[in-house]
């Protein structure tokens, strides 16, 4: 029984491959058809037809995007850059999706945008939801006015970017800093960066109620940019003193300082602790005798 189960399988699969059947994510080849998602790319030319990434294909013809061609693309040349950016010979393309009110859970429209001003033969995808050309600096498909295009960088996904002069958080400058020396402070805390002068920490105000989101960055009164590191939960340490969401704890240890775990001299909770007690957020929560790991084996 267990055989002829297989020997089924294999069948299945044989035939799949004879009747042409292939898939390249989303993309796929049917009975000599290509398709998106199981619906038909119309138009397409089945035998130039490439995919290209998730959502970009192409054709000797057109440039298409979630199985839909663009208008005025050139196929030959159509390259894609990212999920969301694509060129061709001619023209940059930004292309997403969006949902609408009442029928927000049952379609997914799309939209491809044709970038005004851009030069593709240099346009590219610097990181993130940001393009660059040879004469600007783009974000989501709309220039960004400031940064030098041959310079600019995305610092990954922490909203810091900067060129060879200045930094920006969430494309909001950051007044004094200097871009040639700017970087993250550790790769995996999203919110401290250092330059050669000075430690930052940047976040998105949410919870201000006569303001939309927007950003805030603090800069770290008297830590050292050589010495600062960030264990995380917005603290940031530097020798003895200790830094919360950019601003100095008064009394806490920070040769001591241990982030995250729990401590059963902290019934409430805490985020982080040090010889002194526990902190909750950058508030001190319980002010007893507590012992980190770290300083048991000295």
């Amino acid at each position: 029984m267990k055989r002829l189960g297989w020997l089924g399988l294999l069948g299945l699969l044989w035939t799949a491959l004879l009747g042409g059947c292939t898939r390249e994510g989303p993309y796929s080849r049917r009975d000599g058809r290509w398709l998106f998602e199981d619906q038909p790319v119309v138009g397409a030319d089945a035998a130039s037809f490439q995919p290209l990434n998730r959502v970009f294909a192409r054709d000797k013809r057109s440039g298409y995007y979630r199985g839909v061609a663009i208008d005025s693309s050139d196929g030959a040349s159509f390259q894609a850059l990212s999920e969301h950016d694509a060129r061709d010979k001619r023209s940059a393309w930004r292309a997403w999706t969006y949902r609408k009110g009442q029928e927000y859970w049952a379609y997914k429209h799309q939209r491809v945008q044709r970038i005004e001003g851009a030069d593709a033969a240099t346009y590219r995808h610097v990181g993130e939801d940001y393009t660059a050309d040879a004469k600007r600096v783009y974000f989501e498909g709309m220039p960004f006015a400031g940064p030098d295009p041959a310079t600019f960088a995305v610092l990954g996904s922490s909203g810091y970017t900067h060129d060879g002069k200045s930094a920006w958080y969430d494309r909001w400058p950051i007044p004094g800093s200097d871009g040639a020396s700017f970087a993250m402070i550790d790769a995996s805390d999203p919110y401290h960066a250092r330059d050669a002068r000075r430690v930052y920490h940047a976040w998105t105000e949410i919870n201000d109620p006569n303001r939309r989101p927007y950003p805030q960055v603090r800069v770290l009164d008297g830590a050292s940019p050589a010495t600062t590191h960030a264990p995380g939960l917005g603290y940031a340490v530097d020798g003895m003193r200790v830094y919360h969401r950019g601003l100095l704890l008064k009394g806490a240890d920070g040769l001591t300082l241990e982030v995250g775990g729990t401590h059963e001299a902290c019934p409430q909770g805490c985020d982080a602790r040090d010889a002194g007690g526990c902190w909750q957020q950058g508030v001190r929560v319980a002010a007893v005798a507590v012992v980190p790991a770290s300083s048991a084996t000295r």
